[in-house]
């Protein structure tokens, strides 16, 4: 047997799907076995479909504003940020794919990641804000300045922990 896209290398390889013969440079390694690029790449656009621009703006602005409040709320928990960030980030990325539908489009993870990233700009503002709005009846600077500090690296961790997680789940989802 010869390749089907090589006539002059010699396999003993078939695509798991269509069965054609394939030689190791053609074949490309998916979870169920060995299959040709036209295969793969049939499969693929039959599973990543562009949204309608309507739904995808729709997913977008819930995923946002989600982000938005568990961006503000998971760190400023503390030590609970560790079990909680990776649950937000998935949440915030489910909720997207689910009003996208079943079918994903390869744009979701530039939309996720920035929602993720900015939904802490808020809470951080709020911080920054509630000093500079009424300083003489809250307690002194170096009181907000130690809170922000002692909040900016559970902020870190919530980036780093709902990012990766959403990462990971969209990477291993295709």
């Amino acid at each position: 047997m010869y390749c089907v896209n090589h006539p002059d290398t010699e396999t003993y390889l078939r695509c798991n799907r269509c069965g054609k013969p394939i030689c190791i440079r053609c074949a490309v390694r998916t979870p169920v076995g060995y299959r040709c690029k036209d295969c793969l790449r049939n499969q693929q656009q039959a599973h990543f479909q562009p949204a309608k621009s309507g739904r995808f703006a729709a997913a977008g602005t819930i995923a946002s504003l989600l982000a938005i409040v568990t961006g503000w709320l998971v760190p400023n928990l503390g030590w609970p940020t560790l079990i909680l960030a990776p649950i937000a980030g998935l949440l915030v990325v489910n909720v997207m794919l689910r009003i996208l539908g079943s079918k994903r489009t390869e744009s979701v993870g530039k939309v996720i990641y920035p929602a993720i990233v900015i939904g802490v700009v808020p809470g951080m503002a709020l911080m920054l804000a509630d000093f500079l709005l009424d300083p003489a009846s809250k307690p002194t600077i170096l009181f907000y300045l130690t809170r922000g500090v002692a909040v900016l690296p559970w902020v870190f961790v919530y980036l780093l922990e709902a990012v990766g997680i959403a990462y990971f789940f969209l990477r291993n989802k295709q």
